[in-house]
């Protein structure tokens, strides 16, 4: 019970905290990361202009959080997956970032994209699916680029990623609750 109230608080204050990072980023970045559609020439799915500053919050939320997860008692394969989850995550916030701001190509994001699953697969984190390594790999990079682009196709309308973040947050942290073990998270 007392490791569930400490990731509890751990969870409240890294909201709270993240909470107050947003507030701060919107107020003083009224013109960094906006993005004019018209400006672009492309279709979006809303034609306000808005502020691409949610992700930079988000990521210090999550490096924070990372950051304070426990290291004694991991193994050293579990210490890989550690190190390998939080690679894959800052190069998909650095492909995030460096889309909002320059509106990199396809090919860019792709290749960023399969990176992220191969520094997931060389870390061990692979969904074990046939036994077949090859194809399990496959099969890993594959679902990373699908998230990716879900996330990115949902990023794109209104409040629909906040809903979905959250119903997807809330599922994680009733999982967590269940297992006891931290270093079984990643």
């Amino acid at each position: 019970m007392e490791q569930q109230m400490y990731w509890a608080l751990l969870f409240v204050a890294v909201f709270l905290f993240g909470y107050a990072m947003h507030g701060l980023f919107l107020r003083f970045s009224r013109g960094l990361g906006v993005r004019q559609p018209e400006t672009l020439g492309q279709e979006r799915w809303s034609a306000e202009v808005k502020p691409s500053v949610g992700g930079l919050t988000f990521f210090i939320c999550f490096s924070i959080s990372i950051s304070l997860l426990p290291i004694e008692g991991l193994n050293v394969l579990s210490e890989l997956k550690r190190t390998s989850f939080t690679a894959a995550c800052c190069l998909g916030f650095l492909l995030g970032l460096a889309d909002d701001t320059y509106d990199t190509v396809p090919l860019v994001k792709f290749i960023g994209q399969v990176l992220c699953g191969l520094i997931l697969c060389l870390g061990g984190i692979v969904i074990e699916f046939s036994g077949v390594e090859v194809i399990d790999y496959a099969l890993t990079i594959f679902w990373v680029i699908a998230i990716m682009n879900s996330i990115n196709m949902l990023d794109n309308m209104d409040a629909i990623t906040t809903s979905v973040s959250i119903s997807v947050l809330i599922i994680a942290i009733i999982m967590a609750l269940l297992i006891v073990s931290p270093s079984l998270w990643v």
